[in-house]
């Protein structure tokens, strides 16, 4: 379905740059574009993958049904079904299509073995995954007797954290000309969230505790934490693996970085409803949950010491003024 809906905007995207093409050149006049043009310059096999096995992955991540049926004790087999096969078509199928057999793949070999670009898309990919997991949990520890809008807060608190500091960050990268210390800033802010998050549902039940909730400006810190810390890993990553290909290569790259969190987003939202239906303890729940979280935390944190820590430049990409630099080196000896 998404692949039908995309089709009349990538005919007209491929109808103006071929018009743009022809205009800028001594070529003979425009000729009307015809799909067997579109089909020999686009990945429409790699687009149709890609799609199906992502529509799959995603339809079968669909909470809503699943959580209202409070008698549900195992993970629909149908939806068990969908995931494994889109997950066959994304990773499996799509990377070895793209890799070996795409004409003009949608993921080029040259961008993807970039040290800069792999570590940010697989950074952005498994923090996104971890970022599922703290966002099933909240409903776990709010208390009967929070006012409506205490409880309003503090479904928005990570939100709010998340919003309020992406304009202090990108003043904080004009200045500092760095990306790589903010990635490790929000990996370790992102992790400090979501320790003091696990070790509240560790020590902490509301079940043995006669009610007693934990204290509400903790829960909040946590919050805060995990929001701040997400904004700086999801900007940092974005900006790194944009400054690590020349012009041409940004929207490649850009739409890369964007689409497969979402991927991972899908994933990471099939695996919280796992486990919900795991346990009937809210305690149990959280514990395996915010586990998952600060493990995947730190993975993310550890890849990220490998990330190239580029100097953010005013008019061109990090990578095109060093290979700028390091011609006129080589021209002055």
């Amino acid at each position: 379905m998404v692949f039908v809906l995309c089709a009349p905007a990538l005919y007209l995207l491929f109808s103006a740059a071929r018009s743009h093409n022809t205009a800028t050149t001594s070529s003979p006049p425009l000729q009307t574009t015809k799909l067997k043009d579109i089909s020999s310059q686009m990945d429409l096999v790699g687009l149709l993958i890609f799609t199906l096995g992502f529509g799959l992955t995603e339809y079968s991540s669909t909470t809503v049904v699943i959580l209202r049926d409070r008698h549900l004790t195992e993970y629909p087999p149908g939806r068990i079904a969908m995931l494994v096969i889109g997950l066959l078509l994304v990773f499996p199928a799509f990377i070895l299509w793209e890799l070996y057999c795409a004409s003009f793949p949608l993921m080029p070999g040259r961008i993807i073995r970039r040290k800069g670009v792999l570590f940010a898309i697989a950074i952005a990919f498994l923090f996104r995954f971890s970022s599922e997991f703290p966002a099933g949990t909240r409903g776990y520890f709010i208390s009967g007797t929070w006012r409506l809008g205490i409880t309003g807060y503090f479904f928005a608190a990570s939100g709010i954290a998340y919003t309020a500091c992406a304009p202090l960050l990108g003043a904080a990268y004009y200045v500092v000309r760095r990306y790589k210390p903010f990635l490790m800033i929000g990996n370790v802010l992102f992790v400090v969230g979501c320790a003091l998050w696990l070790h509240t549902a560790r020590h902490w039940d509301p079940e043995v505790n006669d009610g007693a909730f934990a204290s509400k400006a903790y829960l909040f810190t946590t919050q805060i934490l995990i929001g701040m810390g997400s904004i700086a890993v999801e900007m940092s990553a974005l900006i790194g693996s944009q400054a690590s290909v020349t012009h041409d290569d940004l929207a490649i790259v850009t739409a890369l970085v964007f689409a497969w969190p979402r991927v991972a987003g899908s994933l990471g939202a099939s695996a919280t409803v796992a486990v919900s239906l795991r346990s009937d303890s809210n305690r149990v729940k959280s514990v395996i949950s915010l586990g998952l979280a600060l493990g995947l935390s730190l993975l993310c944190l550890i890849l990220s010491l490998f990330v190239p820590n580029f100097v953010l430049g005013e008019n061109q990409n990090a990578v095109e003024t060093e290979q700028q630099m390091n011609s006129d080196v080589q021209g002055a000896n």
